[in-house]
Parts: C-alpha cells; sequence; structure tokens
C-alpha cells in the first residue's frame, strides 16, 4: 500500500495540472512568477495591493524555481516540480497518520481500513498535488499534533525539543492557511482541559513565535515592505466581509456539498461516521480541533467545499475507529463499498488535468516556449483567466492582436502570406474560419469533445487554438493590402 501511494502521488502531481480554484494560480504561481521577474506588478491580483496573502510558501518555491531554471524555464517543468514537492510533503504527513493511527485501533480489520483510506483515497491524493494553502497548513498543522508528546508522557527526555517542533510547525501552518488559527484555538482549550504545565506552552509558543518571525521576513521579501497580512487579511475577510462578494450560503452548505462531492449515498455516511467519532471520542487531539474549525467555517457566510481540506483525514480515522468498535458484517460491506466505489473514481479525478485552459498552456509551453508566437484574436484574450491577464504560462517573445471582426480574417491572411494563429473563444462552426483554419488544440481534450458535454462545460473555458493560412489565389492589391485601412498590424 505505501508503494501504490507513493506511485499515485508523483503520477497525480505529474498529471494534475493547473488550478482547481483560481487562488491557485493568481495567489501562488502568479506572485511566484512576479519574483522570477516574469509577471508586472500591475498585472497581480488585487491581494498584492491589499497585502492580505503571505508569502510563507511562496519564499522557498523560489528557491525551487532558481534550481530548476538550471534544467529548464518552462513554466510547466517548474510547476511539475513544485507538484512533486508538495505531493511528498502530503505523502510524508499521511505516512505518519498512518503510523499513529496504527497504535490507536487495535483491530487488524481496523488498521488496515483506516491505513487504505489514508494512503488510497483520491480526495486526499488531489489535495496533496494542488499548489494551495488549504492542503499545505493541514500537512503542517497534523505534523505538529503528531510530534507532541502525549499528555500521559509530559516529560520524556526529548519533551522539549518536539514541544518546540510542534510549536514551529503550528506556526508554519497558520502562515499557510490563517484559517488554521481557528483549530490552534481548539488546541489550546484541549491543552487547558488537560491541564498541560506552564512550560508547556511556553515552549510551544517559542516555537510558534520563531516561525511566526520568519513568515513576517518572508513577507517583507514578498511585499517589498514591512507588512502584516495577517490582520490584513482579517479585515478584509471578517470585519468588512469581502469575500461575501463572491456568494453567500446558509449554514448547512457544507452537508449537502459533501454528500454530493464524495459520491452520495456514501457521503452522507461519511457525515455521519465522522460525526460519531467526535461524539465518541471528545478527548482526542483532533476532534475538539476539528469541530471548532468545522462549525467556524458553517458560521462564515462564504463558503467553498476547499475550505474544509484540512477535515479530509478525519475521514479515514473515523472509518478506522467505527470498524473497531462496531466489527459489524453491514459496516464491512459498507466500507468496502465505499472503497470500490473511490477507486472507480480516482482515475477521472487524478489523471485528468485540474482545469480545460490547462490543455492550451500546455500546448504553447510544448511549441512556442522558446521562440514566442504571434496571435490575433476575437472575444477573449489568449492569456487571460476570468477576466485577469496571465503572465506565468505566457512565452516572454509573446504578441496579441485583437480582430475587430473574424470577417477581417481573409485580410490579415492576405496580408501575411503564412501561417496565422488564431485564439477564438468558442466551439462553433463558423465558416472563415474552417474555410482557412485547422484545430492546434482545444481546451476539451479530443476524448471528452461530446456535443452533450461541451454543452455543459462554462463557455468561458471553451478556448480553441488554430493555425490558418490563405486558401485561395488573392489580389492583394484590390483586397487592399497596400492601404491596409481595415487590416490591424500584427507581428514585425
Amino acid at each position: 500500500m505505501v508503494i501504490a501511494s507513493a506511485v499515485l502521488h508523483v503520477v497525480t502531481a505529474w498529471q494534475s495540472l493547473g488550478y482547481h480554484q483560481l487562488d491557485e494560480h493568481f495567489q501562488i504561481l502568479e506572485m511566484l512568477s512576479y519574483h522570477l521577474g516574469h509577471t508586472p506588478r500591475d498585472g497581480l491580483p488585487i491581494d498584492f495591493s491589499q497585502q492580505v496573502r503571505p508569502f510563507f510558501s511562496i519564499a522557498p518555491m523560489y528557491a525551487i524555481a532558481r534550481a530548476v531554471e538550471a534544467f529548464s524555464d518552462s513554466p510547466i517543468v517548474l510547476e511539475r516540480a513544485l507538484r512533486l514537492v508538495a505531493a511528498c510533503l502530503g505523502f510524508a504527513t499521511t505516512l505518519a497518520l498512518a503510523a499513529r493511527l496504527r497504535t490507536e485501533v487495535e483491530t487488524a480489520r481496523a488498521r488496515l481500513a483506516g491505513t487504505a483510506f489514508l494512503l488510497l483515497y483520491w480526495p486526499l491524493l488531489y489535495t496533496h498535488a494542488r499548489l494551495s494553502a488549504e492542503p499545505w497548513g493541514s500537512n503542517a498543522f497534523y505534523a505538529a499534533l503528531l510530534v507532541l508528546p502525549l499528555a500521559s508522557n509530559r516529560t520524556p527526555p526529548r519533551a522539549v525539543m518536539r514541544e518546540l517542533g510542534a510549536g514551529l510547525l503550528l506556526g508554519a501552518a497558520f502562515h499557510l492557511r490563517y484559517h488554521l488559527g481557528v483549530a490552534m484555538v481548539g488546541c489550546f482549550a484541549l491543552w487547558i482541559v488537560e491541564r498541560r504545565s506552564p512550560a508547556f506552552f511556553a515552549r510551544v509558543g517559542i516555537g510558534f513565535a520563531l516561525t511566526f518571525a520568519l513568515g513576517v521576513l518572508a513577507d517583507r521579501w514578498g511585499y517589498g515592505v514591512w507588512a502584516f497580512p495577517a490582520w490584513n487579511y482579517f479585515e478584509s475577510q471578517i470585519i468588512r466581509r469581502d469575500v461575501e462578494l463572491a456568494g453567500v450560503s446558509p449554514p448547512w452548505w457544507y452537508f449537502q456539498e459533501i454528500t454530493l462531492t464524495l459520491v452520495p449515498p456514501f457521503g452522507a455516511l461519511v457525515i455521519a461516521v465522522v460525526g460519531w467519532f467526535g461524539y465518541r471520542h471528545r478527548a482526542h487531539p483532533f476532534v475538539l480541533p476539528g469541530a471548532l474549525f468545522f462549525l467556524v467555517h458553517c458560521a462564515i457566510r462564504h463558503k467553498e467545499l476547499r475550505f474544509l481540506t484540512p477535515l479530509l483525514p478525519l475521514i479515514p480515522w473515523s472509518i478506522a475507529y467505527a470498524l473497531d468498535v462496531a466489527d459489524r458484517a453491514w459496516l464491512r460491506r459498507t466500507v468496502i463499498a465505499y472503497a470500490v466505489v473511490s477507486a472507480l473514481v480516482a482515475p477521472a479525478m487524478l489523471l485528468r488535468r485540474a482545469n480545460f485552459p490547462q490543455y492550451y498552456f500546455e500546448y504553447v509551453d510544448a511549441h512556442y516556449w522558446e521562440r514566442g508566437y504571434d496571435v490575433v484574436w476575437h472575444g477573449r484574450p489568449p492569456m487571460q483567466l476570468a477576466d485577469i491577464p496571465v503572465y506565468y504560462y505566457r512565452p516572454s517573445r509573446y504578441r496579441e492582436t485583437e480582430l475587430e471582426s473574424l470577417d477581417d480574417l481573409p485580410l490579415v491572411l492576405a496580408a501575411r502570406r503564412r501561417e496565422v494563429l488564431l485564439f477564438e473563444a468558442s466551439f462553433d462552426s463558423v465558416p472563415v474560419i474552417e474555410a482557412h483554419c485547422h484545430v492546434l488544440v482545444r481546451t476539451v481534450p479530443p476524448f471528452l469533445y461530446r456535443p452533450e458535454i461541451v454543452s455543459a462545460i462554462d463557455p468561458t473555458v471553451r478556448w480553441v487554438l488554430y493555425a490558418c493560412r490563405d486558401q485561395r489565389e488573392v489580389d492583394y492589391a484590390q483586397l487592399g493590402y497596400e492601404s491596409q485601412t481595415r487590416m490591424p498590424k500584427i507581428g514585425p
């Protein structure tokens, strides 16, 4: 299982390119690209000017990027390298969680089920491959809880170093994902109930302060000025509630989304078994932090399922504990059925690109990164996501020109007298394109190109890159080649 999990982590990191949520691109890759000298300052998202995002994760990514530059300057190569590092960190955390779980449950069947779900469960594999704050912070948070000595073993020889290490990891978790501060409040409350010593709190606090200071230095490097993104984030998202501009949902929204995403009806059973675990094992070190984290996110009006990524390890944990306590035939069959269904779902989630525009970005990287290219477009600029310019995937020698109308395409072809690249944000059949162009790449790969599937795809990701050439004998003077009255100026 360990080998299979390692292979799947690598394969997922290699295959699952692109963003799951736009923050992965603009708050991670574009900010990294800014320090690599590719993204201009005015091309960064508003988060940069508001100073609400930490650079704690981007600073080590910058070091990795400089190392990768010795071998390749391709953005796809760098992205894969970063995802492989992220997947390795997730895999290491998963192994540590599995080792801890095997010491907590007694029956062999429960240990097997819990270990299998921790190592092979597709939501964990998928999130570990993301360049995202949620899984990074989650890994650091669970690592902190795992290195802490138990309350009953307060003074082992290495307790001091472990408590300092836990503080360092908690500080990292906070800088990686500010939301985890809520879970840390739950940890603090649990430690008070356990009557941990003042020396314990002091050592954890010292470790936290050290990492916090490193985060401040990373933000100073990232923004170029002294900044306090944690407070700016709290003020923007909680006090002013700017995040609600992106939508609001009722408190029960997470229940229905979990039910649908984790495959009905098993999603509802997952909620039930995690709830049972939390109720039956209230003193477990994962329960109070996880419960507080979940309840606060239910209360926050803006909701996204990715916010609950830190709670994913509780699913295998709860399944193992349930089998350990109530080893019933119906429960065993249900767990086996869910394992089979999850295995069937996994290829679709792990082996594809995380988003459709990635197919265009990869094609450009493979064919035009070194030499650059000129492209004409109509309706939507090529290097753009959600109406925000993209620079990370943009070749240095890149030029784009807007066509006022597709009717101008024959004039452009007549003027260039060579192949022209055309970017069109639609899959619709257009006679002038059919007459002069052939498809280079679609954002929907050929095996998914079916009308019933395409119609369900968000139109903002229906991109096609064409290669076009004049197919007729043309009297260029008659077309206005000399005057260029309607002809856009394209290329050198």
